[in-house]
């Protein structure tokens, strides 16, 4: 703590206090107001010390413990700060600040559920407090008590109708729970409030692109390259900035063009698609993308060279984000380029994989029940909790006697958990140790008859190089898979697996092995 100096007159007012301190050495006024005189000096430990002495001669000391609270919140001392907000709630318990202050604070602490508990108290002791019922919804948010925080945010809104964060906030808990119509009111409501929010602006976004309003989807996905902040890491990453300008689908003939990836892998192996069509109208190519994929990019068709780390790049006219392709080739449903395969694997890679795998006897099935490590796009999306499954929620599939299959794992990463199933059941092979890139995951794809995947960069792998893939999906699924439907217009080969409520697994394998015999 930083230790101010002192004018002479302050020096005199302090010793002032110091006096009548030696003079009345046990009474913890005296002590508080020498905190409060250091507090004004900004000698914060020993104001610190001070209050803590007044506190030990006298604990109901409210004054001290509110001077205390101030200080160690400059140095986000929660735990002490709630010891403090204690003893003033005990002893005025209606005071609906002092629960929101003991809420704040235990949410620092990751007490969720206490910290849910204190933002109720003071939204209820304060009901015509906005900011309250604000803070009380977006806590239940973050809980996953969806129907709980709807209604916070309701309330806040009739507080005031114009608040943006609501709206969006709310209008995201009504697309999470499948309510999209009215999650499509409520971002429109936010966005109307507040145009520039790039949040909400995504969100309405990837929610068009799901229910299949591309034309428009497209168009406000494009505000993933805006920022308002050097502080959003992904946004950031998304906005490129680059002297040359971007390309929007006019003439490329005679020109180079700077594909640059974003986002995850799943999403860059389903847009390199559009690489090939870039090359058939004339254009030069130059690809960044990330270095477990260039190999396997390689068999792309038509002029392209490969950028291995950011800005060494050669030469180029204009420049467009992977994910912003469907935009500039105006995709629609109707139009979406769906030629597959358009990755093909090197044929001797295939060849010594088909040597490793040996003979076939029975039909062969790839497996991958759970994402990878979350990137910072996946955190973002806050998808992989739902779209992965337990290895052990499989073991209906696994123990089928009508499946007569052999089980391959396409994982490279495990949970603890998931290969204590695998060593419990011992039916499924593990490759992760032979797994040195995409390519060889690539090639051990090709040796399987089928591939059944949750939603992760192998299933659109699979779909890539025109392999039949089943796809499990959450209840309300990433926007590429679209709504309502047991095939993809974007890799032909796929079939959707869709849960029929929130988190209904069970369903969804059964619906697997009800058609497994197709294989």
């Amino acid at each position: 703590m930083v230790k101010n100096t002192m004018t002479k007159d302050q020096r005199r007012g302090l010793d002032a206090v110091d006096a009548f301190k030696v003079k009345a050495p046990d009474e913890a006024d005296t002590h508080y107001q020498h905190g409060v005189i250091l507090q004004r000096f900004g000698r914060d430990e020993e104001a610190l010390a001070a209050l803590n002495h007044a506190l030990l001669i006298d604990d109901n000391h409210m004054m001290a413990h509110i001077r205390r609270i101030q200080i160690l919140q400059r140095y986000n001392e929660h735990a002490e700060i709630l010891r403090s907000l204690d003893k003033l709630v005990t002893a005025d318990p209606n005071n609906a600040s002092l629960h929101h202050a003991r809420g704040l604070a235990l949410r620092k602490l990751d007490r969720g559920d206490e910290a849910i508990a204190a933002y109720a108290l003071a939204a209820a002791y304060d009901a015509e407090n906005e900011s309250y019922h604000l803070d009380l919804a977006i806590m239940l948010h973050g809980a996953k008590r969806y129907d709980e925080a709807i209604e916070s945010y309701n309330r806040v809104l009739a507080l005031n109708p114009a608040n943006a964060v609501a709206h969006g906030n709310r209008a995201s808990l009504l697309h999470k729970t499948g309510r999209y119509e009215e999650a499509l009111i409520g971002y429109d409501q936010a966005i109307h409030h507040d145009p520039t929010f790039i949040s909400h602006r995504l969100n309405r976004a990837l929610l068009l692109l799901l229910m299949g309003r591309y034309d428009e989807g497209w168009r406000e996905y494009e505000w993933r390259l805006r920022r308002t902040s050097d502080d959003d890491a992904i946004l950031v990453h998304y906005a490129r900035r680059f002297n040359q300008p971007a390309w929007s689908g006019d003439d490329l003939r005679g020109r180079t063009l700077l594909v640059h990836g974003e986002q995850g892998l799943g999403d860059v192996i389903q847009m390199l698609r559009y690489v090939e069509l870039l090359a058939d109208m004339g254009a030069k190519i130059v690809l960044e993308i990330p270095v477990v994929l260039h190999s396997l990019a390689q068999s792309l068709a038509g002029d392209i060279s490969f950028v291995v780390r950011e800005g060494e790049y050669p030469p180029f006219d204009c420049h467009c984000p992977i994910m912003s392709l469907p935009l500039a080739f105006g995709t629609n449903l109707k139009s979406i380029p769906a030629n597959i395969p358009y990755l093909r694997v090197a044929p001797e890679k295939i060849e010594e994989w088909k040597a490793r795998l040996g003979r076939q006897s029975r039909p062969r099935i790839g497996l991958v029940w759970s994402g990878g490590r979350q990137s910072n796009i996946d955190r973002w999306n806050n998808s992989d909790p739902t779209r992965s499954i337990a290895l052990s929620a499989m073991a209906p599939l696994l123990l089928n006697g009508e499946t007569c299959a052999e089980f391959h794992s396409l994982q490279i990463e495990y949970r603890d958990a998931d290969m204590k199933t695998m060593q419990r059941y011992g039916c499924i092979q593990d490759h992760s140790a032979d797994l040195k890139d995409i390519s060889d995951t690539a090639a051990l794809i090709e040796q399987m008859d089928l591939v059944i995947s949750v939603d992760t960069s192998v299933a659109h792998l699979a779909g890539a190089l025109g392999k039949p893939v089943w796809i499990m999906l959450p209840h309300v699924p990433d926007w590429r898979w679209l709504l309502d439907r047991e095939d993809s217009p974007w890799y032909p080969t796929a079939r959707l697996f869709r849960q029929p409520s929130h988190g209904d697994w069970d369903s969804v394998i059964k619906s697997v092995i009800s058609h497994i015999s197709e294989i």
